[in-house]
């Protein structure tokens, strides 16, 4: 669940000012604090290895990234992205929806003199960290899924669900290269799917997943 406050509901439920605000990071230091953006998508996908995924719309030219050492270069920077309310009176109630790195970025403008950039969840960094030599799971599995996480994505918080059963890893099981292949194997053994979460970092909750006909969310 992402907090906000007892005016959300009946203001979202009826007409109401939309107010959003998109951030670019580098290693916990703020790049860009309003990245101007004419539209763009969330989509969390049960269906997908990278469950959440981002795609922003940039109004400006300026910010086509020419140098490595740019805020829109796919080199380690993250988007975040928080959506929320205007209230009358001016005032504006944001809740952060997306966290994750720039996965792509185009070369050129549009016709427009805009240009779109997508963005993943941080799914993306541990399937992109592959074992170095054959990795085969001991101990608890849980404990094992958190190390893996946190060994691709240092800075990141995995929140337990308390209600999920722990359980030793499964025996002679050897992962080649995939790294959230094994993430993945171990959260089938304790009936756990592993998530990413809107701020940033990743949840560890039991399954059922949603119906696997469901169409992506986008907001």
């Amino acid at each position: 669940m992402i907090p906000v406050s007892d005016r959300w509901a009946p203001t979202v439920a009826a007409s109401h000012a939309v107010a959003h605000r998109v951030e670019v990071w580098r290693g916990g230091e703020l790049l860009v604090a309003d990245l101007p953006v004419s539209g763009g998508t969330v989509t969390r996908d049960h269906r997908a290895r990278i469950t959440l995924s981002a795609s922003v719309d940039v109004a400006d030219a300026r910010y086509l990234p020419v140098a490595a050492e740019d805020p829109l270069m796919p080199l380690g920077n993250e988007l975040r992205i928080h959506l929320g309310v205007r209230y009358p009176g001016g005032v504006e109630e944001l809740a952060q929806v997306f966290s994750g790195p720039l996965v792509s970025t185009p070369t050129w403008p549009t016709t427009s003199g805009g240009f779109t950039v997508r963005a993943e969840g941080w799914l993306r960094y541990v399937a992109d960290d592959r074992f170095l030599s054959p990795y085969s799971p001991s101990g608890k599995a849980v404990g094992q899924i958190s190390q893996l996480l946190l060994e691709s994505v240092p800075a990141a918080a995995v929140a337990v669900d308390p209600s999920l059963p722990d359980a030793d890893a499964p025996d002679g099981v050897v992962y080649e290269e995939d790294r959230l292949e094994a993430v993945e194997g171990l959260a089938d053994a304790v009936g756990a799917v592993v998530r990413e979460h809107p701020a940033g970092g990743f949840t560890l909750a039991p399954d059922p997943m949603p119906d696997s006909s469901a169409e992506p969310v986008r907001s």
